[in-house]
């Protein structure tokens, strides 16, 4: 009876290497792709409640993936401290599940529920992220930068805080008329800083300074 070469003990241990190292680059994939998948809600979650809290709905802004997946990495730094335990448990229980629990009923349940749960956790302390940096934003304290711009139909220059810009129309805070204008020509009705939002076409001011938030 024939039996198959044996390797030598350099190369077993050269393929129990390659193997080992397979396996984790699957594992670090998986985790990097679930990973994205929170990060995306995280995102979604602080700028829909960010802009809610100006009367700003999302779908006017067209976001992009891009876009909400860089906030829900920046929002770790910026109000969102309590996200960083839910990564790391959510890091380490998958760890855990791949090396160590069986593909059993109650096993995958248990996984499957207690990542619901972080699902739920992340979304909620990004969206309360959310409410309160656009309360620090309509404050005193604000990070906004300023805007000052001119009204082609009337002349007269506003300023206000910029919220953003989308789709060639500027979102601004407060627009009020610079102090010391002479506006008796023009209508005013709507320039009083009292204002909570104003959405302005690129098209219908002109003279536009940005003066960014120090």
């Amino acid at each position: 009876m024939s039996h198959a070469p044996k390797l030598p003990a350099s190369a077993q241990r050269a393929a129990s290497e390659d193997q080992d190292a397979g396996g984790l680059i699957s594992t670090v994939s998986k985790l990097l792709v679930l990973y994205a998948v929170y990060v995306f809600i995280s995102g979604w979650a602080f700028l829909d409640y960010y802009y809610r809290y100006y009367g700003v709905d999302t779908r006017w802004l067209d976001l992009t993936t891009y876009d909400i997946l860089i906030k829900g990495f920046t929002v770790l730094f910026t109000g969102g401290w309590l996200l960083w335990p839910l990564y790391v448990v959510l890091i380490t229980l998958l760890l855990i599940a791949e090396r160590k629990l069986q593909n059993r009923i109650w096993s995958v349940l248990v996984i499957t529920i207690t990542l619901l749960a972080i699902l739920l956790a992340v979304y909620i302390v990004s969206r309360r992220a959310g409410e309160r940096i656009a309360q620090a934003d309509k404050g005193d304290s604000t990070t906004l930068p300023s805007i000052i711009f001119r009204l082609r139909s009337s002349k007269l220059q506003y300023h206000g805080k910029l919220l953003g810009f989308r789709s060639g129309v500027y979102f601004v805070h407060g627009v009020a008329l610079v102090p010391g204008q002479n506006s008796s020509s023009a209508d005013t009705s709507g320039s009083s800083s009292d204002l909570e939002l104003s959405m302005i076409r690129a098209e219908d001011i002109t003279d536009i300074s940005v003066i960014e938030h120090q």
